[in-house]
């Protein structure tokens, strides 16, 4: 997705991916809340990543206890290859995340990406018409590390506008950013929220992990303030 000023973009609204697990052989539909596309120096596309949405882990189909016990929360990323699975226990023993390839436990993944008519918002007047039009708004960071190019996609779900003074803040969240100085493997990407109020950084906070030594327990929350220098570019889809 490299765009001019009229180009197509992921509909988030209407765009899923679907897992079929082997053990259980059922179907799961999530809704995305970011993409990732990586590129080396010569811009060949590596690697496509996505942050499905953040869910109650259940027991499917159960007439009881159909929410698992200790309750938690889980979020997964997919590639073309790989999964990893965050599960985001209030409080736990430890941490059980996990990540392999996806023919381990799934038989098939599809990913339903919807792409639509987008037009680049090339200013506050253009960011203003289409907030006050409630049109639909992605916004695109790209972040270069060590050789890589990420271009990161998100949709804008709260955007603060100040038609005074030409001022704008978007705060959204979760979106997927690359750990600094690592490199592009899945275990290497952050769920992040984030905010942004121009077209050259972003602030962001990360998901992580803290062990409370008292209590030999580990507890999970958006914590360690963090900025990158980016090229943020914005749409919005019909």
């Amino acid at each position: 997705m490299i765009f001019s000023d009229f180009e197509k973009i992921a509909d988030f609204e209407n765009s899923y991916v679907t897992w079929q697990t082997i053990k259980q052989e059922t179907y799961g539909r999530f809704a995305i809340d970011s993409i990732v596309e990586v590129f080396d120096k010569n811009n060949i596309k590596l690697e496509t990543y996505y942050l499905l949405s953040s869910v109650f882990a259940c027991n499917v189909f159960e007439s009881n206890d159909v929410i698992k016990k200790p309750t938690y929360t889980f979020q997964a990323i997919f590639s073309h290859n790989m999964f990893k699975i965050y599960r985001n226990y209030a409080i736990n023993d430890k941490l059980e995340d996990n990540y392999d390839i996806i023919e381990k436990i799934f038989k098939h993944i599809d990913y339903h990406i919807v792409l639509k008519n987008a037009t680049k918002i090339k200013n506050f007047q253009d960011l203003k018409e289409g907030y006050l039009s409630y049109k639909k708004i992605v916004s695109m960071s790209t972040i270069k590390i060590k050789q890589y190019r990420y271009d990161i996609y998100f949709p804008v779900k709260h955007l603060n506008i100040d038609l005074n003074n030409f001022n704008f803040q978007i705060e959204t969240g979760p979106i997927l950013l690359p750990e600094k100085s690592k490199n592009t493997h899945i275990d290497n990407l952050l769920i992040t929220y984030v905010a942004l109020n121009n077209f050259n950084g972003i602030h962001f906070v990360n998901f992580v992990s803290t062990k409370i030594k008292k209590l030999n327990k580990i507890i999970r929350f958006f914590d360690n303030i963090d900025y990158y220098s980016t090229k943020n570019k914005l749409f919005y889809i019909e």
